[in-house]
């Protein structure tokens, strides 16, 4: 039987043995780069991927210094109110160099001669009435700071909304990848076992081909995976604003969990009085009034 075996391995083609170190090969390398040392790496849940987000998130950051502003627009001054004071200040100065000859021979010249003049002027007024423009213009900032608070929150809401489905998403992709992992290892130890029966003569080198095929496909769709999964994990980071979007991450969670206590009609009166894209609409539509009342203020003397 060893005599036979010898035989057989000598037959073996070369090219074939090649083809399945390249293989488990690329398998090794692909573990290689996917898999860390989980000791050194910090565990995230999904509430605290959503805190860091909502502290350093550059969008939200944005946003949130947009509110700012319009609070700060939000005084008596700014809708004219208040009256205005102008000031009116010159200084001004010339230096003459002069050169002067007298019929008699003499001759006088001067040089560096300074002249200065300046002036100033304070005016202070107001308009008293201006046809309910004040009025109306302080009203729109006021709904210009509730229009940009609406945007914040708005802002927030959909950074939870991004961190939970790629959280989410991440789950899944990191149960797909071991599931194929998985799957590559089982076709690895069928190609040995059928390289073993081809090598004893109990199996055709076609049954040992179609396994290498296999294992092909299932390294292709492996591989195909781990970048799948490297794209999820570097976006879960760019939300969070990781100084270093390829860090790994390591999830406290394993399995998706659902809310099932979700009610239909519920969601669709919550919806229809809290959400916050339809109070957008109705402040733009608040301004926009405002707006052709200041216009219409022109009307008046």
């Amino acid at each position: 039987m060893n005599r036979k075996k010898s035989i057989m391995a000598r037959k073996f083609p070369s090219k074939l043995r090649w083809l399945i170190r390249t293989n488990l090969f690329v398998s090794f390398i692909a573990c290689f780069f996917i898999v860390s040392d989980a000791a050194a790496q910090e565990v995230y849940d999904l509430s605290r991927c959503i805190q860091m987000a909502l502290e350093r998130n550059f969008d939200l950051q944005v946003v949130r210094n947009r509110e700012d502003v319009a609070i700060n627009n939000y005084t008596a001054g700014n809708a004219g109110m208040l009256p205005a004071i102008t000031t009116t200040n010159r200084l001004g100065g010339t230096v003459n160099s002069s050169v002067q000859d007298y019929g008699d021979g003499g001759t006088v010249s001067s040089s560096g001669v300074h002249n200065t003049s300046g002036s100033s002027a304070v005016s202070l007024g107001m308009t008293i009435f201006r046809g309910f423009q004040v009025k109306h213009t302080y009203r729109k900032l006021g709904e210009q700071v509730a229009l940009q608070g609406l945007q914040t929150q708005m802002e927030i809401e959909n950074l939870i909304a991004r961190i939970v489905s790629e959280y989410n998403f991440y789950l899944e992709q990191i149960s797909l990848y071991e599931n194929l992992a998985y799957a590559v290892s089982l076709s690895r130890e069928r190609v040995r076992i059928d390289e073993e029966r081809y090598l004893l003569g109990s199996a055709s080198k076609m049954q040992l081909l179609q396994s290498i095929v296999y294992l092909n496909a299932d390294s292709s769709r492996f591989a195909s995976q781990n970048e799948v999964l490297r794209s999820s994990q570097i976006r879960l980071n760019e939300l969070m604003a990781s100084e270093n979007p390829g860090e790994e991450i390591i999830l406290a969670d394993s399995l998706i969990r659902l809310n099932e206590n979700l009610i239909y009609d519920t969601l669709l009166m919550r919806t229809l009085l809290h959400n916050t894209g339809l109070q957008i609409a109705s402040k733009n539509q608040d301004i926009s009034e405002l707006d052709y009342k200041i216009i219409e203020s022109r009307a008046y003397p």
